[in-house]
């Protein structure tokens, strides 16, 4: 298996779980391991009612990274996987709205897509400066 193979199959594996939580009843989030994302929301934004958002940044973010790691991409365009991810996150989103489970929120599909961006951003910036160590 290549790295970018290795790369593609936990990017699906993310895909997957992440449609799971998005689209099942939700998790409580007083749970230890939001305590970070609660954390880091009273940092940013004086307040932990934001920890839903960074959550969100946070997932969107690593699948990004990811999917820089896979090269993924559109008609030759790099760009394309966080647009793609971008997609992905308004659907979920528009499906929990639909679902009845849980509730859509555009604000929650704008933290998916600065997520994706910035992950994806991160991510090739990590795959230059490996480059330029090799």
């Amino acid at each position: 298996m290549t790295a970018t193979e290795f790369w593609r199959a936990i990017l699906a594996a993310l895909l997957v779980f992440i449609t799971f939580q998005t689209l099942t009843p939700q998790v409580d989030t007083n749970d230890s391991g939001f305590m970070i994302a609660r954390i880091i929301s009273e940092w940013v934004f004086g307040s932990e009612m934001m920890s839903d958002k960074v959550l969100h940044f946070g997932a969107y973010g690593i699948l990004g990274a990811v999917a820089a790691w896979a090269k993924i991409s559109r008609y030759g365009a790099a760009w394309t996987a966080p647009i793609g991810l971008s997609a992905y996150g308004g659907v979920l989103e528009v499906m929990q709205a639909l679902g009845g489970v849980r509730t859509g929120d555009w604000i929650d599909a704008s933290a998916n897509m600065a997520g994706a961006f910035a992950g994806f951003a991160v991510g090739v910036f990590i795959l230059s400066a490996a480059r330029a160590r090799a």
